[in-house]
């Protein structure tokens, strides 16, 4: 009788051991953490040249856009320009959409400024990221840029360095409103300035 009483409870235990070994073999997939969130005032936001006249224009000096800037006359010459978008997506990537044509200048193909099919490399197709600060903002990747095609950080002719330009900006206090500057020819201050609207 102590012998099966013996074998009982060891089948009992047996038991009881193999039910708590399934236990232990159950895989707990840890939760994947959520991607990091990039909280700069840029990210996730398109804009557009703003519908005004000066919404771009060059002159010798930050915030002297004297030598040229666009008329009210150019919101609808110049059309093609002020419906592109340039987007700064929350994973960094720049989004520069021109649709079917944007403004053209004879410095690209030859021909006499207009309005015309996107030239390569500034036609946003190629890959370009972008990263800011509190008061500048830096798009990278071939042909990427805000504002023209040809002005860079040291020129007007399309061609930046590292395929890098930085620019400077500023956000108005409701943030739908951002002014954009670039000096082309340092150190003589020549400088061109993009007013945007937030889309």
């Amino acid at each position: 009788m102590n012998l099966l009483k013996k074998g009982m409870l060891f089948l009992f235990a047996a038991t009881l051991f193999v039910a708590c070994s399934d236990d232990d073999d159950v895989v707990v997939t840890p939760e994947t953490p959520e991607e990091p969130v990039n909280n700069h005032p840029l990210a996730g936001t398109t804009w557009a040249l703003a519908q005004q006249a000066a919404a771009l224009g060059v002159g010798p000096n930050k915030g002297d856009i004297g030598w040229w800037s666009n008329s009210a006359d150019d919101l609808t010459v110049r059309a093609c320009l002020f419906d592109d978008t340039i987007t700064f997506n929350a994973d960094n990537s720049y989004v520069h959409v021109m649709g079917s044509e944007t403004w053209i200048e004879s410095w690209q193909d030859g021909a006499d400024e207009g309005c015309r099919a996107p030239i390569a490399p500034h036609d946003g197709s190629n890959p370009a990221t972008w990263s800011a600060d509190a008061s500048t903002v830096t798009v990278v990747g071939d042909g990427a840029h805000i504002g023209l095609s040809k002005v860079h950080g040291s020129g007007e002719d399309g061609n930046a360095v590292d395929d890098t330009i930085v620019y400077n900006y500023v956000l108005s206090a409701d943030g739908n409103t951002m002014t954009v500057d670039i000096q082309y020819a340092l150190p003589d201050g020549n400088t061109w300035t993009f007013i945007y609207s937030k889309q």
